[in-house]
């Protein structure tokens, strides 16, 4: 289980468009401004349509949602990945702080991951420096699971801020995650719903900074 420090704040501070609309038992929320999402979406790749989903809450009952037409990755770097999404990003290793977003993905598995070597020399720079994550709940219960294949070929870290349900409407949180290790899969989990994660400062894990904070 990871510390998780609730606060009110407006989740489309994160993002340019969009995301601070879902709300909890609500419809699709109003779209984005149509002139801001398309000045937007001209240079960055966009969620185009919205998609209703519904996730268990820990006393039984469950949350109704909906995803905003949004970018994957903002201009400052953020990703925004929802509950059910699984999407593949690359990096520039010379500035891991402004990913891209590839594709999505069906799922993230472990199919061809190499494993983490100590010793590995360094990633020949014409090889992808790729990130695949998922955030999915499990079965019949409020758990949920990001799930992380790191193919960089650099140790990352990164910040979390997850919005999540609550009885007043969604609320931010920040949330503390564990490095990962290049060619290794990775997971963060939570025992509640968790509607949408905004990742940021994407940075490179040096000796010393092991720690899950």
């Amino acid at each position: 289980m990871r510390r998780i420090f609730l606060g009110a704040g407006a989740v489309g501070a994160c993002l340019s468009v969009g995301i601070a609309a879902a709300d909890i038992n609500q419809g699709p929320p109003p779209p984005a401004a149509p002139e801001a999402f398309t000045a937007i979406c001209a240079k960055l790749p966009c969620r185009t349509t919205t998609r209703a989903m519904q996730l268990r809450r820990t006393d039984g009952g469950v949350v109704n949602v909906s995803t905003t037409a949004s970018p994957y990755v903002d201009e400052n770097g953020v990703v925004a990945i929802y509950a059910g999404e699984a999407i593949e990003l690359s990096f520039d290793r010379s500035d891991l702080s402004h990913p891209k977003f590839v594709r999505g993905l069906e799922h993230v598995d472990m199919q061809g991951l190499k494993g983490y070597q100590a010793d590995a020399p360094p990633p020949d720079p014409s090889t992808p420096a790729l990130l695949s994550l998922e955030l999915r709940q499990e079965d019949g219960k409020p758990n949920m699971t990001l799930v992380l294949r790191n193919e960089t070929g650099v140790p990352l870290k990164f910040d979390v801020t997850m919005v999540v349900p609550t009885p007043d409407g969604m609320k931010e949180a920040h949330t503390s995650t564990c490095p990962l290790f290049p060619g290794m899969m990775g997971d963060e989990g939570w025992p509640h719903p968790v509607v949408l994660l905004l990742i940021s400062n994407f940075r490179k894990a040096e000796s010393g900074q092991f720690t899950c904070d």
